[in-house]
């Protein structure tokens, strides 16, 4: 039996099916717009809009669709973070900040098996030494990331305790080196590079009380109250992981730049020349910069590194080492490094030697205080170029003008500035008297002793001329490391 339906019947079904209609054809729309917005100028063409089109309205497409939801999604691509290994310095120092760590008081033995220089021979010998145990705080960083961590271990005798989950090892140093206080060289696992060590020691200061005591007389008179406090030191320690040019790089500049600064620091106070009275000391011709630059190098390395036998590599090697402590820590690099007779700083200044500079040359207002001012590379490089000149004063005073024509008039002059200017003045007489060759030869007939020393210190210096550190300087470019951080 056919089915009836009513005038009112048929009447909403058409306006229903006219609304479902308007409904897909807004959807059809929406859907065209949103992959517009996506693919930009490419709409503009007239082929891809009617394929868009002839796509939309197949047979069954809008009967059959409700809603279309366009999801776009751009492709991932890699972060790319740009950053420096001075930028990671600076960041370790704020990792580091209020980091409290713990100093024992009890000393702890160790031994090392150092080289050592004895005659003129370098051996091998067994020291016996001793510590207290200590905590350090050492940052971390993941050089394929750039991310920074904070690790704490724990300094006892031989022994280095470190987390479980991460293993770190001392470097021995080419001179037998293990623990060097703050400047300890430490190993982890790739790709990870230690790059600043927080080293903790005690030290005894005025804590500003009073207390009265009697003299052997009955009288009272006030006394400091010393205590113990732990004073902290922030050092980026050398690692093979920080040899890299930028930092090479940098540490020549910071050398250079310190031998500028204390050109024009001699300059404002009008030091004179004691070689050439009528000259300033920053204008003799004799004393250029790479008489002054090459001498942190000369003084923090060890003979075994840098004598005749090493081969070109390791001598680089050895040299650049000092660099990249220098452009690592800057001003304090070498500040509060101090050698078994006391040497102290970036130029190994003794008091002696120090308080005669400033005997000497009154104008150049050295400091009078010891520590401040040959740790202090500025004064320190001050008071090298005023030695240098004193010491060439001698020479020509000895020998005559003809001394500044000898090829090694530089040997010369950092001889003396190792070993005194005697030794060499007497050295330069035994070879103009037994026909030397070698005016190093001459120090076999000279009766100090510390001849040795100054063998291997120009040993040192014959390596770093043959490998061609002469020019400080030139034309650095700093290129920052670049690394994908997905």
């Amino acid at each position: 039996m056919p089915m009836r339906f009513s005038i009112k019947q048929l009447i909403s079904n058409k306006i229903f099916r006219v609304l479902r209609y308007i409904q897909r054809i807004a959807t059809l729309l929406s859907a065209i717009l949103k992959i517009k917005e996506y693919l930009g100028d490419s709409m503009k063409k007239p082929f891809v809009v009617v394929w868009l089109i002839c796509i939309l309205m197949a047979p069954g497409f809008l009967v059959h669709v409700r809603e279309i939801n366009v999801v776009l999604q751009d492709t991932e691509s890699p972060v790319i973070e740009t950053w420096t290994w001075q930028q990671k310095l600076t960041e370790a120092d704020e990792l580091l900040k209020n980091i409290d760590l713990f100093v024992g008081e009890k000393e702890i033995p160790y031994t090392e098996n150092r080289f050592q220089t004895v005659g003129d021979r370098i051996i091998r010998i067994t020291q016996h030494r001793s510590d207290v145990e200590r905590q350090l705080a050492l940052v971390l960083l993941n050089t394929n990331t750039g991310q920074e961590k904070l690790v704490i271990v724990t300094h006892r005798g031989n022994d280095l305790i470190s987390p479980k989950d991460m293993p770190i090892e001392i470097v021995e140093m080419p001179s037998g080196i293990r623990w060097n206080d703050w400047n300890t060289a430490f190993r982890a696992p790739d790709p990870l590079v230690i790059i600043k060590n927080k080293w903790p020691h005690m030290i005894t200061i005025d804590s500003g009380k009073r207390k009265m005591v009697r003299n052997s007389k009955g009288k009272l008179y006030a006394v400091a109250i010393m205590e113990k406090v732990i004073e902290y030191i922030v050092y980026a320690p050398y690692s093979d992981g920080l040899h890299v040019p930028e930092l090479t790089e940098g540490g020549q500049q910071q050398n250079k730049n310190v031998v500028i600064q204390a050109r024009e620091y001699l300059r404002q106070h009008q030091v004179y020349s004691k070689t050439f009275p009528d000259l300033l000391v920053v204008d003799v011709p004799q004393l250029p910069d790479s008489y002054i630059t090459i001498l942190p190098i000369l003084e923090h390395t060890d003979p075994s590194e840098l004598n005749k036998e090493a081969s070109s590599d390791s001598a680089q090697h050895a040299a650049e080492r000092i660099l990249v402590l220098l452009a690592a820590n800057g001003d304090m690099a070498f500040s509060g490094t101090k050698s078994p007779k006391s040497a102290l700083g970036q130029y190994q200044w003794t008091r002696g030697t120090w308080t005669l500079m400033r005997k000497v040359f009154p104008d150049a207002s050295l400091p009078v205080d010891f520590v401040s001012g040959a740790g202090n590379p500025v004064f320190a490089a001050a008071a090298a170029l005023l030695l240098h000149d004193y010491n060439l004063s001698q020479l020509v005073s000895r020998f005559g003008l003809d001394i500044l024509d000898v090829p090694y008039i530089e040997e010369l002059l950092q001889a003396s500035f190792n070993g005194g200017v005697s030794r060499a003045i007497l050295a330069q007489k035994a070879k103009e008297k037994h026909h030397l060759s070698d005016w190093l030869d001459g120090l076999k007939y000279v009766p100090i002793r510390g001849n040795a020393e100054v063998r291997g210190y120009i040993a040192k210096f014959r390596k770093l001329r043959q490998l061609g550190f002469k020019d400080s300087v030139k034309n650095l470019t700093l290129i920052p490391t670049t690394r994908s951080v997905s």
